[in-house]
């Protein structure tokens, strides 16, 4: 509460993607030879300030980076969002932790992060008890103009009967 001198934390605590987010910031700044200010200065001319001491932050696991920050980040960082969002491992089994699932293979992690892994333990119905879904989770994962294109590829395209 405000004024009773103690501090107080806003929404959920902040988790393992935050913080890989931060340690590969950390880790692609450095690749690019970019010190923080560099980093901030490039975001600056890129219309998403981000002030040298919140980089500091992100880097050190405690400051959340919003959706707007990913991008602006991936972007000058030269890497894709997903590059930023799971963590970086030397084989694809070793472990890693996923907000909201928990502890998987890190190649698992990657599968379902580019679209080529779906969520196979989870269940989609409707009221209805059907499944929601009539794609698999790439298809899904496609923007609307793709739509046609992709459900040719699934053989979706057949009228159902």
């Amino acid at each position: 509460m405000a004024g009773d001198g103690g501090s107080r934390e806003r929404g959920n605590p902040i988790g393992p993607t935050a913080r890989t987010v931060g340690e590969n910031v950390s880790r692609f700044r450095s690749q690019l030879g970019f010190t923080q200010a560099d980093l901030s200065r490039r975001l600056s001319e890129n219309g998403r300030p981000i002030p040298v001491a919140s980089i500091g932050r992100i880097e050190s696991g405690d400051r959340r980076v919003d959706v707007d920050d990913l991008m602006a980040l991936s972007v000058a960082l030269a890497v894709t969002p997903v590059a930023l969002l799971l963590p970086a491992t030397r084989s694809p089994q070793d472990r890693v932790e996923l907000s909201g699932w928990g502890e998987v293979s890190a190649g698992w992690a990657w599968g379902y992060a580019l679209g080529t892994r779906d969520l196979v333990d989870v269940v989609f119905t409707g009221d209805d008890g059907r499944a929601r879904w009539d794609l698999p989770l790439a298809a899904r994962s496609f923007p609307l103009w793709a739509e046609e294109e992709v459900r040719r590829f699934y053989g979706l395209d057949q009228a159902e009967g």
